[in-house]
Parts: structure tokens; C-alpha cells; sequence
């Protein structure tokens, strides 16, 4: 995404949470790293962003879990726990919320669409 015209502190916010997905993290921690307090830096982030700090956060998560569930044959519980999600039914049911497709089914077709 670009950030030019993004404000520095949610700059530095998108970067710590690039950085630090798969870690516990929550408004008041990355706020903190901005300067802002959690309520300021949770507008200005929907502001510059488009989205919140929670929805954002959840995106890097899931886009790393597609990258892993393609290109790695780790089980499912392991790429839950690898982007951050502790509970693996959870992140299942994020991630069909998603993508449309459990996590195992999405493998299997990104499978099946590259032997292709």
C-alpha cells in the first residue's frame, strides 16, 4: 500500500505491525510505539487507513497464512500459531470468512491450480 501521505506515526505503526503479526498485539501496545494514546491513534489510523487497527492487523495475519499454507506443507495448527492466531478453529473460521475456503481447502486448490 502506498504511504506516502500517510501521517509518520501510522507509518510507524504499519511497520511494527508488519514486523511484529504474528506477536500478541493490541491498540494501547502499538499505539504506544506511535506516541498516540489508543483512542487517538485508533482514528487516525482509520483515517489514514481505511481501516482499523484490529482489521489491518487481521489482513497481515491472513495474507502470511496464504503465503505459508502455499508454498510450505506445514499443518494447519502450526501456520495458525506461526501468524499470530493461538487458537487454530479461530483462525480457521477467519480465514473462510476471508478467503471463502477453510485454510485446507485453500491449500488444496492452490495445489491443484499450480500443477496444472
Amino acid at each position: 500500500r502506498e504511504t506516502s501521505g500517510i501521517d509518520s506515526r501510522i507509518r510507524r505503526s504499519l511497520d511494527f505491525i508488519c514486523e511484529h503479526f504474528a506477536e500478541p498485539l493490541t491498540v494501547p501496545r502499538i499505539a504506544a510505539q506511535c506516541g498516540l494514546s489508543p483512542s487517538r491513534f485508533a482514528h487516525l489510523f482509520r483515517a489514514q487507513t481505511g481501516e482499523t487497527p484490529q482489521r489491518y492487523l487481521e489482513l497481515q495475519r491472513l495474507n502470511r497464512a496464504r503465503q505459508l499454507l502455499e508454498f510450505t506443507q506445514e499443518p494447519v495448527t502450526a501456520v495458525a500459531r506461526a501468524v499470530g492466531f493461538e487458537n487454530p478453529f479461530y483462525f480457521t473460521l477467519r480465514f473462510k470468512r476471508h478467503g471463502g475456503a477453510s485454510p485446507r481447502a485453500w491449500r488444496q486448490r492452490r495445489h491443484v491450480a499450480r500443477v496444472s
